[in-house]
């Protein structure tokens, strides 16, 4: 049974949002995205088009500098359940971004809204489905910082970079 990488980018976007999570309440990262494939060509997330298979190394320049990322090892089957969670929120096209949920979160309101999540809601989520992780809180309690904290909680990283786009 080959164990597959899983990599999850930590980037900072230049918008309000953005800009809100950095300045007013301290965070470093504004955006978490995950990749199945070793390479990290591209990354499966929320933005605010909705569930996007992003190219962060095409679109640089709608990013800060400040990139950060994290890589371990998952089973066949945590891999499995990871690419199922994907195909399913692909064939979703009423999946929207959801600017509200990133308000609550913020103010720590725990929700769970259907048709709408957030970057650092769908990534949480999505390490919770495999169930090798049991988060401190409510997926929709975090944002791409508590990820990072939550990951090194966990002591299961393989790689970590800093600035690799």
């Amino acid at each position: 049974m080959k164990e597959k990488k899983v990599t999850l980018l930590f980037t900072t976007y230049h918008n309000f949002i953005s800009y809100l999570l950095l300045y007013l309440f301290g965070h470093n990262y504004s955006h978490v995205s995950m990749s199945l494939e070793s390479d990290g060509e591209y990354f499966y997330s929320f933005n605010k088009k909705g569930f996007r298979k992003e190219y962060p190394k095409r679109h640089k320049k709608r990013r800060k500098n400040k990139s950060f990322s994290i890589q371990f090892k998952i089973s066949k089957e945590e891999y499995d359940i990871l690419k199922h969670k994907i195909e399913e929120c692909e064939k979703r096209k009423n999946l929207k971004y959801s600017s509200l949920g990133v308000l609550l979160c913020l103010f720590h309101i725990r929700h769970h809204f259907e048709d709408s999540y957030f970057c650092s809601r769908f990534v949480a989520e999505a390490l919770q489905d495999m169930g090798r992780f049991e988060l401190k809180k409510d997926p929709s309690l975090y944002l791409p910082d508590q990820i990072i904290d939550e990951m090194i909680a966990h002591n299961c990283l393989e790689n970590v970079t800093r600035n690799p786009l």
